[in-house]
């Protein structure tokens, strides 16, 4: 109730597009998040991205965790394609920053090999799996629970691949 009285508060005084109305749209929306309500919580994280987009401030924290919730939820709700470029989006900005090497990194990309297999960009997906397994051996973390999540998705993606290589052989048939 009182991030909806400061959001309101926000909007009445037209401070809302500002990074600090964006990180009170990110509050607002862990709130929803929290009661169940997955879409109102995405409407409003996509607006909070849409005031960072309007203030020049995507490139911040905030908006690279937002684009990372953005995508989780959409993944959520079978929106492959949103998925796909908001995770898109959150790893374009790691590399900017230069936070690209890192296990958290490699779980974004993790999501992204799945994507990218569900979507049949599977060379997108190769690409992704090598860039994982890439930071995953300079951080010597070959072993971990990341590169067993990595070698998962990109199995799968592979096997989406073969069905569909399979799929156009039977019709050729």
């Amino acid at each position: 109730a009182a991030y909806r009285a400061a959001k309101a508060i926000y909007i009445e005084i037209s401070s809302l597009e500002t990074s600090s109305g964006a990180g009170l749209l990110w509050n607002l929306g862990l709130l929803e998040e929290q009661v169940g309500r997955n879409v109102e919580a995405l409407k409003i994280y996509t607006q909070a991205i849409a005031i960072l987009e309007t203030v020049d401030d995507l490139d911040s924290d905030l908006g690279e965790k937002l684009l990372k919730v953005i995508g989780r939820l959409r993944k959520q709700h079978r929106d492959y394609e949103g998925c796909y470029n908001a995770w898109t989006a959150s790893r374009e900005i790691r590399a900017r920053r230069g936070t690209l090497h890192s296990l958290s990194s490699v779980r974004l990309l993790v999501g992204l090999v799945e994507v990218c297999g569900n979507l049949g960009l599977f060379q997108e997906a190769e690409e992704a799996y090598c860039e994982g397994f890439k930071i995953l051996q300079q951080l010597n973390e070959t072993t971990s629970a990341e590169h067993a999540s990595l070698l998962h998705s990109i199995g799968e993606a592979r096997y989406l691949q073969g069905q569909q290589h399979w799929e156009a052989a039977l019709e050729a048939i």
